[in-house]
């Protein structure tokens, strides 16, 4: 959850400094990241549920385990179609934020080699968040920096 809540903040941070007519739509991000978070976090509590109440019951009466077996094998299918999508929205909420950070530090449209670097860093984020985190902080900083020079002096 904590890696989900990283890339949420780190797109939603970056996106306002991305040229309007560059702009990623964010309704697809949103329902992307949306659909993601609440499988992955219905499917932890399911399978809590699953270890704590039904297999301890499997294990002391053997009339039960017969009846609940048959419905591990009816959900299976269903399991697999939710995890197809799910990875296919994780995979585009990781290219969504990359080619937000690379069209807010390059200031144009770019082509998936461009931020190509960028994807594979969010998506192996015990190592890319030594690299994108600083980088990030500094495209927020320039901007700020930007935006106050903007301002009228009092």
């Amino acid at each position: 959850v904590v890696f989900y809540g990283w890339i949420w903040s780190m797109e939603r941070g970056i996106h306002p400094l991305v040229q309007d007519e560059l702009k990623l739509k964010p309704i697809s991000f949103k329902v992307s990241f949306i659909f993601t978070v609440t499988y992955i976090s219905l499917l932890f509590l399911t399978l809590f549920a699953l270890g704590m109440l039904i297999l301890p019951e499997r294990l002391v009466d053997e009339e039960t385990s017969k009846t609940i077996e048959p419905l591990y094998g009816a959900f299976i299918p269903l399991i697999n179609a939710f995890h197809i999508i799910e990875v296919f929205c994780t995979i585009y909420c990781f290219y969504h934020a990359a080619k937000t950070i690379k069209m807010a530090e390059k200031k144009r449209p770019v082509k998936f080699w461009d931020y190509a670097g960028e994807f594979f860093m969010i998506w192996f984020f015990h190592f890319g968040v030594w690299v994108l985190q600083p980088k990030l902080n500094a495209l927020y900083e320039a901007n700020l920096n930007t935006s106050n020079t903007d301002l009228p002096e009092a």
